[in-house]
């Protein structure tokens, strides 16, 4: 028996007849059934689990090729055996002790000139006698029981100049490497009546209280290699002045290397041919530029020769690394002064034959002639 077609507002009995007993074929205004729209929730489901499934996945394939990614950076910087930094509290008093006595030198030959004023010279002694905070000092192990200041030698050098002044012992007569800093200037306010104040002025009981001042130190022991300290002089100086990284490097690695360094760059040929006018114009003032300019040319040398190896980036590691052969753990004394003398004797004779041959021109770039073939 048929049933005709009916259309309603939500859609319409199919055209085709249907048997009694069975339920019509309704379809939607898009020919779907609403049977199978009624399956599609539990299909979108499944598939919406699934999608989301491999969406996880690979969310966390992600995740973990990360953390392998960081994982792998971190543990290559990370060194078998851990630097240990010995941190201690040392008075002022023997730290004046281990200067009279040689033990501590403030006045490497890398460090920069002292450079404070009085006036902030006597807010330290201010800051010291008030019991305040004084920040701390780096000493760096160099010999075994003798140490260098690698950072705080402005706040070294005047706790001591202050203090050793008006000593009568005969190291104070003797010692011309401390500031002339004897009695406070150029204090404000509060201060103010602390001007000319001298050590010698002082009661005991303040004399005693400023030699037994805390100062925290911290060191770097003996033993620990250049590459290390290079480092640890790059963190210091960061926050601070803008140290070059030759600078930097001066300090870490200052010895026979870095002392010929200084000698070839006052080379007069090698003067004239890098700067030719300030040469002629007589100004011979050495930069750093100038010197790792040679280490560049003197550790580029030794590439391909003696089966070295060649040269791979960073420069910064390749440098240290031509420094650490003049080592005196990898090299004897006298295999220093052997190869000092014939990378001296080479840097020479090359300058003069570039002189000779390039005058002017040895560091210019070189310009293509109109004429065919010709420079």
């Amino acid at each position: 028996m048929g049933v005709n077609g009916y259309h309603g507002p939500s859609g319409r009995l199919s055209s085709s007849t249907t048997q009694l007993g069975q339920a019509p074929r309704v379809t939607g205004a898009f020919g779907f059934g609403v049977c199978e729209l009624q399956r599609w929730p539990r299909r979108t489901r499944v598939v919406r689990r699934e999608a989301a499934a491999q969406i996880r996945a690979k969310s966390d394939s992600k995740k973990g090729d990360e953390e392998n990614r960081w994982t792998v950076a971190l543990e290559k910087r990370q060194s078998d055996t851990p630097l240990v930094i010995q941190s201690s509290n040392s008075s002022i008093r023997n730290l004046k002790g281990d200067y009279t006595e040689g033990l501590l030198n403030i006045f490497p030959e890398y460090q920069r000139e002292y450079v404070w004023e009085k006036k902030e010279a006597s807010r330290l002694v201010v800051t010291v006698l008030c019991n305040r905070f004084v920040p701390s000092v780096v000493l760096y192990e160099k010999e075994q029981g003798t140490y260098d200041v690698v950072d705080g030698k402005q706040r070294l050098s005047t706790l001591l100049a202050f203090c050793l002044a008006d000593s009568d012992d005969d190291f104070s007569k003797r010692d011309d490497k401390l500031p002339p800093f004897s009695e406070l200037c150029g204090l404000e306010e509060e201060n103010a009546d602390l001007n000319g104040l001298r050590y010698k002025d002082m009661p005991a009981k303040w004399q005693k209280a400023f030699g037994g001042y805390m100062v925290q130190v911290s060191k770097i022991p003996y033993g620990t290699k250049k590459s290390e300290v290079f480092e640890i002089y790059v963190d210091i100086n960061s926050g601070g002045r803008d140290l070059t990284t030759q600078q930097i490097r001066r300090a870490a690695y200052f010895g026979d290397y870095i002392k010929l360094l200084d000698e070839l760059a006052e080379d007069e040929n090698f003067r004239y041919v890098w700067d030719p006018k300030a040469a002629d114009a007589g100004r011979q003032n050495v930069e750093e530029e100038d010197t790792e300019l040679i280490l560049r040319a003197l550790a580029m040398r030794r590439q391909g020769c003696g089966g070295n190896p060649p040269f791979k980036p960073p420069l910064k590691t390749f440098l240290n690394s031509e420094l650490d052969r003049l080592d005196p753990e990898c090299m004897s004394a006298e295999g220093r002064r052997r190869e000092v003398q014939a990378m001296r004797a080479e840097f020479s004779a090359v300058m003069a034959a570039a002189r000779e041959v390039f005058r002017e021109g040895a560091f210019r770039r070189w310009k293509r002639s109109k004429q065919k073939g010709g420079r």
